[in-house]
């Protein structure tokens, strides 16, 4: 799961293209990644985690559940049960 939240982060084509290889191959799922990140947020709104703002991973990480449901991944929580604003 670090390593997804890793790859959101720095938001390179190929990370991005792993971490939905990782939710095709079933080792994924966005209701896992969706609670990882709102677990790390606050460390990252701290400073103490990432190089990067705590809206800027909010925003990557938005945009990158927008593409992965446009491919067919779909979250199982209802929807807005999730901190994330749209993308």
């Amino acid at each position: 799961m670090a390593t997804a939240l890793a790859k959101l982060a720095r938001y390179r084509q190929a990370d991005l293209d792993d971490v939905l290889a990782l939710l095709h191959a079933g080792q994924l799922s966005l209701d896992t990644l969706v609670a990882a990140f709102e677990e790390i947020l606050p460390r990252v709104a701290a400073g103490e985690a990432l190089k990067i703002t705590a809206e800027e991973y909010r925003v990557r990480v938005s945009t990158f559940l927008a593409v992965a449901q446009e491919r067919g991944f779909s979250p199982t929580t209802s929807p807005g049960s999730s901190s994330l604003p749209p993308p």
